[in-house]
């Protein structure tokens, strides 16, 4: 139970209503608990136990009733429970930014992979150009060379053909002038 310092003592008079009694026990009760927001600088561990140290001292300067103890133990709860949450706000946004980074890098990958992908194409399609050049001279170089060798022959053929025609004709013309002149 709270008690009153003497000074604080309600008046027993028909003028003081229960309303305002109760005003003086609560904000006297509580202004110890009145605390100023820590600054930005102050780390959430460091805000964690500047709640705990201030609830810590209220539980053993303050002999509370079974109310304010589950109260007070809510309270500290709940401070924990807002502890947890930012710190898991700040996990994930710092997933969040990873996440960003991560897929940075994995979009830099890709375009340098794009990059060598399209080198190595171009590279595929020169060896098969030059591939299929010399299958080309594999493959139809015997057959202009045979074409060309039967061509050579044919014309051998006809050159020897045609001489040797020449050859018998300049013949039975000696021997026709030998008959005739026998």
């Amino acid at each position: 139970m709270v008690t009153l310092a003497p000074d604080k003592v309600p008046e027993q008079g028909p003028a003081t209503s229960v309303a305002s009694w109760l005003k003086v026990v609560v904000r006297d009760t509580l202004s110890p608990f009145s605390l100023s927001l820590p600054s930005r600088h102050v780390s959430l561990l460091s805000q964690y136990f500047c709640f705990w140290k201030v609830q810590w001292d209220m539980l053993h300067s303050i002999h509370l009733s079974l109310q304010l103890y589950t109260d007070m133990f809510f309270y500290w709860a709940q401070n924990l429970l807002l502890g947890y949450m930012l710190l898991l706000l700040l996990l994930w946004e710092f997933s969040k930014k990873a996440q960003k980074c991560v897929q940075r890098q994995m979009l830099l990958s890709l375009r340098t992979l794009e990059r060598q992908l399209i080198t190595t194409q171009m590279l595929l399609k020169i060896c098969y150009f030059h591939l299929k050049s010399l299958l080309d001279l594999v493959t139809w170089g015997p057959a202009y060379l045979i074409a060309w060798v039967t061509c050579l022959v044919s014309w051998l053929l006809q050159a020897a053909f045609e001489h040797t025609v020449r050859v018998a004709g300049v013949e039975e013309e000696n021997k026709a002038l030998e008959v005739e002149q026998y």
